[in-house]
């Protein structure tokens, strides 16, 4: 496991700035792989009733950046008609000359978050063969090799998209064997054009169009997605009874694999996330609740290769999170007990303790109003970590109650309801922890004096609350509760472009709405909902599936 993440040093005051830390967000691969927006709008008024505070997001207004080192455009033009002719293996195409322009796709800081598309020039001649152009196992994952002349590459991607305005950007890895590509993000049954680009130093060179033709997945799609302008350029994870499935913003399905195992005797999967450096897919069970065993974890590689599945040592449950070089993951080491945070490599080995939460949730807290699940002292059950800062998140549904845990282990603080007892630096009490706030599961500390929390039973019903965090006290600023009820999971993330996902798991919806809850995107599963397996499970957006993800 790579263990260079660095311990910082995290000083809570009225905006809990994070300071002396050598930890930086990683440099995120290139690639936006998401296609132009839907037209399509959603019916009906767009305005939640919130009722709980009318005080603005500070977010509404704010601007993202939208980090990328090269990238093809997102707009279409709509003039780029598909090449007729498909490529086959050991076709050679010559470089373009002179003349040949295409989209550097370098990104606007106005706010949108989008690619604006600026003139580029590829003066250079080179040898591009393109060695085998095939789908994957996993029918919409398409694999490209090539070959080239130029020796000393210093990167190369591949552009493409269903337009010949591409749009999407697979970066190359130059250690790979014929530069094996694996082309994420398209949807079923669709032709796409694809080119690669090849750069030596100042010089670049890129290959005639090719076109790739993608298959059916045998997973079925949503039953219901609707989407308007301003929804967030990128894909959703979720996973739906024993289904893992990424969909972009339309709602369109672009992987999707079925595990073996899981929840209620082997019919479903709690989580599924991007591995740290984008190249496979984790999945867990539900696990026990209170038991020193038990549990089960999948990995399949994004081409459908790969397949396995693994133990880990503890009784570990409910979530995981990924890291560099694997993963971390909640688990008890006997019944009775409380649980504690462990981190292993990507294949399940190299364990390591973090911390034990007993401190916190087995005998700091007493529990809420919520009552006790399943009889068992800690019942923690969310679990993110960021690298922006080196630290864990970890939710108890049974104590209201969110901790923020470093990389070495290091109790940094609590929010949610007053402790009974406590031994740790620092505690921030919640506005209506214990009763607004109750029995919560996913959540997001998204910058460092904000965070958002999905309750499960808020005032009778399920809701997304927005706080914003002081020295000592967590203001409620709003809360959205339109995504429907859930009694178990449920999800909440904060995204790049200022927007909010709130999955309402049980219920089987994804809302995506504004800084003002205007909804703009919403997504359902099919069949019947309600219960575990109706529903989405653990839901999370990222904006590219290339690289490591966000920092926070």
């Amino acid at each position: 496991m790579n263990t260079a993440r660095t311990a910082p040093s995290l000083l809570f005051g009225a905006l809990l700035v994070l300071a002396d830390t050598s930890c930086s967000e990683p440099d995120r691969q290139v690639a936006e792989g998401s296609a132009t927006e839907s037209s399509a709008d959603i019916d009906g008024d767009s305005e939640a009733d919130v009722g709980s505070s009318d005080t603005q997001d500070p977010r509404a207004d704010a601007s993202t950046s939208g980090e990328s080192a090269a990238e093809a455009p997102v707009e279409s033009s709509g003039d780029g008609a598909a090449d007729s002719s498909s490529t086959s293996g050991g076709e050679s195409t010559s470089g373009q000359d002179a003349g040949a322009e295409t989209s550097s796709g370098s990104v606007s800081d106005d706010g949108s978050g989008e690619a604006s598309a600026e003139s580029e020039v590829f003066p250079m001649s080179c040898a591009l063969e393109v060695r085998s152009s095939e789908l994957a196992a996993i029918e919409t994952v398409g694999v490209v090799t090539f070959t080239t002349d130029w020796i000393d590459l210093t990167s190369a991607e591949i552009h493409f998209g269903k337009t010949t305005d591409y749009g999407m950007v697979a970066p190359v890895d130059l250690e790979a064997p014929d530069y094996r590509t694996l082309l994420l993000g398209m949807t079923q049954s669709s032709t796409y054009n694809y080119r690669i680009v090849v750069r030596r130093d100042d010089e670049v060179c890129a290959s005639e169009n090719q076109t790739i033709q993608t298959g059916t997945l045998t997973q079925t799609g949503l039953g219901m997605a609707s989407t308007s302008p301003g929804a967030a350029e990128g894909f959703i994870i979720a996973v739906r009874g024993g289904d893992a499935i990424i969909f972009d913003k339309e709602g369109e399905l672009v992987w999707a694999h079925t595990f073996p195992g899981g929840v209620l005797g082997g019919m479903g999967i709690f989580r599924a996330h991007l591995s740290w450096d984008g190249r496979s897919v984790l999945a867990r069970d539900l696990g026990p609740f209170d038991a020193g065993i038990g549990g089960t974890f999948h990995r399949i590689d994004l081409d459908g290769t790969g397949a396995t599945s693994f133990d880990v040592p503890g009784g570990d449950h409910h979530d995981f999170a990924v890291i560099p070089g694997g993963f971390a993951y909640l688990a008890k080491e006997n019944a009775g007990e409380c649980d504690h945070i462990f981190t292993v490599d990507e294949d399940g080995g190299n364990s390591q303790h973090i911390v034990d939460l007993n401190d916190v949730f087995g005998q700091g807290f007493a529990p809420g109003d919520g009552g006790v699940s399943e009889g068992d002292l800690c019942h923690c059950n969310v679990i993110h970590y960021s690298s922006d800062g080196d630290f864990y998140t970890v939710s108890d549904r049974n104590k209201d109650a969110v901790v923020f845990v470093s990389g070495d282990g290091s109790i940094i603080a609590t929010v949610g309801q007053d402790p009974a007892e406590m031994t740790w630096a620092k505690h921030i009490q919640a506005e209506g922890a214990n009763s607004t706030w109750r029995v919560q599961h996913g959540h997001h500390w998204y910058a460092d004096d904000k965070l958002i929390v999905f309750s499960n039973d808020s005032a009778g019903g399920s809701a997304l609350l927005h706080y914003t965090l002081g020295e000592t006290m967590a203001a409620l600023d709003w809360s959205y509760s339109m995504a429907g009820n859930s009694d178990t999971q449920g999800d909440a993330q904060a995204l790049p472009n200022g927007n909010f996902l709130v999955t309402a798991s049980n219920a089987g919806v994804i809302h995506e709405i504004d800084a003002n809850r205007n909804l703009i995107s919403a997504y359902a599963t099919r069949g019947e909902a309600g219960g575990v397996l109706g529903g989405f499970g653990y839901a999370w957006h990222h904006p590219t599936l290339y690289g490591p993800p966000a920092g926070r």
